[in-house]
């Protein structure tokens, strides 16, 4: 995604040999695509009286899911139940739901004209860390939260910015960066404050290491700004653009 990249890959350069599990694992995907898609469809087209029915590894269980949630969804029966409340001053004590009315209502009666005692009160102080980095669904789900971006709008403007050099590639379900690119994610963080932030880099050093996983990368990475974008003119982007590339930029913060 910037000659800097490429021209390291270059400098260090591996055996072909090191990446053979690579070419297996998609020779077996491609095979296994032949061997499910051609003799499914033939046989169901059999099966249906000519009717082509497309069969594939990938698309015919997704399907399954799909078909069988949407049972679910049609058959779903409504069922009645009844909790009983304890309502006063702005607290709430609920039961758990009852499928006996008698009992809610005998729960109720016996609580009537009685007095309720708070036996404890717990205080915790809890941690929540920051959210994880964009991949493209969750960067759909908050360009359309806060600018009311379709998620084919998100795609179609992040898509722009990737041809533009200043976001990574925007189709990936990944929400980490590779173990190798610390480096990398350190200067993208120092280009989003000169660029976007106008002003220098006083905080601690970033925790960079929470974000690296490789495991949890597969074809392609979270997306994050490049190091293009110091040298890019933002302001001639369009508004668009320029809010995803901060919801990013952001993000990477």
């Amino acid at each position: 995604m910037e000659e800097s990249a490429i021209r390291e890959g270059f400098e260090n350069l591996q055996p072909g040999s090191d990446y053979d599990n690579l070419y297996h694992s998609a020779l077996c995907r491609q095979e296994a695509d032949w061997l499910v898609g051609i003799n499914g469809t033939r046989l169901f087209k059999i099966l249906y009286g000519g009717k082509v029915l497309k069969v594939g590894r990938v698309q015919t269980p997704t399907l399954a899911m799909l078909v069988d949630r949407e049972a679910k969804i049609m058959n779903f029966q409504k069922e009645k139940y009844y909790m009983t409340h304890i309502l006063m001053d702005g607290m709430d004590a609920a039961t758990g739901r009852m499928d006996d009315k008698n009992k809610a209502d005998e729960i109720a009666g016996a609580c009537r004209d009685g007095q309720a005692l708070t036996t404890s009160v717990v205080k915790e102080e809890k941690a929540v860390m920051p959210p994880k980095l964009y991949d493209l669904t969750t960067l759909q789900r908050d360009a359309n939260r806060l600018f009311g971006f379709t998620a084919k709008q998100t795609l179609e403007y992040t898509q722009s910015l990737y041809e533009k050099k200043l976001a990574t590639y925007p189709r990936t379900d990944s929400q980490f960066l590779s173990d190798d690119m610390g480096n990398t994610a350190e200067g993208v963080i120092e280009a989003v404050f000169s660029s976007l932030m106008f002003e220098e880099n006083k905080a601690s050093r970033p925790d960079i290491k929470r974000i690296l996983n490789s495991k949890k990368v597969t074809d392609h990475h979270a997306i994050i700004p490049t190091m293009e974008i110091a040298k890019a003119d933002l302001v001639a982007l369009p508004e668009t653009e320029r809010k995803i590339l901060s919801l990013v930029a952001n993000r990477l913060l």
